[in-house]
């Protein structure tokens, strides 16, 4: 069976994204404003939707730390079950915890993940999810390209799976897809399972 976690709340951390920002669930500060937002979807659009933001506001979305959190109940895994907590999509630098236990990282928008949780699952659950900023990992040295695009302006993107979406001027609204963009689901599977299989006729 498939469950898709609902009822995320998102947060901005205001001050320098970075070291000097939480970096664990424990360390957020209390008077946080959590607000409402839909999971699959992104910053961008969840504060749009409250009116908390509009196309003509140029917002640097990769300037700032965000956070994710949902509370679900569920059950404990069952004798021979297993259960699976399941991304299809976080953009772009990602970091997990269920239940106060870090269970994923993750630097690639375009992947999705899948977490074997069943030690972790209890009655009453909680995850986050942290969204770190992109720009200070873009400020970091490496390697001049060879060849340099006029697309972006940001060349050192070319070292990260994200999308460009937002990323070239002119071409895109300046609109950069943060968040959890594909769903988040809980999948509980009982004794035999096929992931996956081949054929191979002779």
């Amino acid at each position: 069976s498939v469950e898709p976690l609902t009822g995320f709340e998102l947060a901005e951390v205001v001050g320098a994204p970075g070291a000097e920002t939480p970096a664990e669930p424990a360390a957020l500060p209390a008077a946080l404003e959590w607000l409402p937002a839909e999971v699959p979807g992104t910053v961008a659009s969840a504060l749009r939707k409250l009116g908390r933001w509009t196309f003509d506001d140029r917002r640097d979305f990769d300037a700032a730390d965000y956070w994710y959190r949902a509370r679900f109940a569920s059950t404990p895994a069952a004798p021979g079950e297993s259960v699976f907590l399941r991304f299809d999509g976080l953009a772009t630098l990602a970091e997990v915890w269920l239940n106060g236990t870090p269970v994923l990282q993750s630097d690639n928008m375009f992947v999705q993940h899948e977490l074997d949780v069943s030690s972790l699952v209890a009655a009453e659950n909680e995850i986050f999810v942290r969204f770190s900023a992109l720009n200070p990992a873009l400020a970091a040295r490496r390697p001049r390209p060879r060849f340099r695009t006029r697309l972006i302006e940001k060349q050192q993107l070319r070292w990260f799976r994200t999308t460009l979406l937002g990323r070239m001027p002119g071409w895109t609204p300046p609109v950069v897809a943060v968040g959890p963009w594909g769903d988040v689901t809980l999948e509980r599977r009982r004794a035999f399972s096929v992931s996956s299989a081949t054929v191979r006729p002779s």
